[in-house]
């Protein structure tokens, strides 16, 4: 369900007279009223359960207040997240487990579009996200990767700001912002985490202008003179830049962009099934038939050479069970001609 802005509402709203007298809000609640609205740091710092009214939520820029009574026995049960990323530790709002989640996440849950070549509709909301990452065992794109990220994040207690980012605008112009979904994580300093970049980083950056060493190389930040801040990935990988605004994400330009991602024949993410996962000392890839493994043994790739083969590799490899994948094989087939011949 969406409201006028395009925004989706929360499961459980009620709407009474446009404007309602209370918000309610759990911590669940957070990933979906809370950064909607602007109204996330507020709330994250409020502990469970919060109430906000309507005179307040004005004073903190929220043009409607929508009523949201998310509980503990919602869908999303950050236990099952724990499991699903292989995460035993004792959770605590520090640096050491934003790092070990961030990898976690990164190493269990692919990089994934295949919804998008399945003609299924995919959202902003956290809560979808969970279902299909978590309950389904599924991968997900950077909307939903870092969304549900976002949500655990939040309800370990975690000051987290969801930022608008833009993969390759250095290239791209105007058309690549909101192409990419991105977190600043406030504790000592801020920090950037992102498990929604195929070829990103593992582990939290400090947002500080210079050179990070993070695994496997060196990457750069960069304030720009609009405002922006760049990204200079490692030498080698295919997202070369990532430009982002150190502010609230603008959710309406993002629900807007995701949905023209997953629509427009232009789109990439239309053209082509995709799916990565990092590995402990690698990666694997699978873009429409061409499955590529790296380690530091070396490349190596193949090609899938039959809808069986690509609905096995998707379980061997990705740990995606699918069977309507095999739907998608006459489209990958004739992708791959396209690009690279007969």
């Amino acid at each position: 369900m969406e409201n006028g802005r395009g925004l989706p509402h929360a499961s459980g709203l009620h709407d009474r007279h446009q404007d309602v007298d209370v918000v309610k809000l759990h911590s669940a609640a957070n990933t979906i009223a809370g950064f909607h609205f602007g109204l996330h740091r507020h709330f994250a710092m409020s502990g469970w359960q919060n109430s906000i009214t309507v005179h307040d939520a004005k004073l903190l820029g929220c043009e409607r207040v929508v009523a949201v009574d998310f509980t503990r026995d919602s869908i999303m049960d950050r236990k099952e997240y724990f499991r699903r990323v292989g995460y035993d530790g004792t959770p605590q709002p520090d640096l050491v487990t934003l790092r070990a989640l961030q990898r976690a996440h990164l190493e269990h849950i692919p990089f994934e579009n295949l919804d998008v070549q399945l003609g299924r509709r995919v959202t902003v909301r956290p809560d979808d996200a969970y279902s299909k990452l978590v309950t389904d065992r599924r991968g997900g794109w950077c909307y939903e990767m870092n969304g549900l990220l976002f949500w655990v994040l939040v309800s370990i207690g975690f000051d987290v700001m969801p930022m608008t980012a833009a993969i390759l605008r250095a290239e791209r112009g105007k058309s690549a912002v909101s192409s990419h979904l991105l977190l600043c994580v406030n504790l000592d300093q801020p920090y950037l985490v992102d498990v929604g970049l195929t070829d990103g980083f593992e582990e939290p950056i400090p947002l500080r202008e210079g050179m990070h060493k993070v695994i496997n190389g060196s990457v750069r930040l960069e304030p720009l003179d609009d405002g922006w801040w760049r990204f200079h990935n490692r030498a080698g990988a295919r997202s070369a830049s990532l430009d982002f605004q150190h502010r609230q994400t603008d959710w309406s330009v993002v629900s807007s962009t995701c949905e023209w991602l997953q629509t427009n024949p232009a789109s990439q993410f239309v053209k082509n099934a995709v799916c990565v996962k990092r590995l402990p000392n690698g990666r694997v890839s699978l873009i429409g038939r061409v499955l590529k493994k790296t380690s530091p043994d070396g490349v190596r790739e193949r090609l899938v050479d039959s809808e069986d083969d690509y609905v096995n590799t998707l379980q061997a490899e990705f740990g995606i069970v699918l069977p309507q994948a095999a739907s998608l094989w006459p489209k990958i087939v004739r992708r791959h001609t396209e690009v690279f011949g007969a």
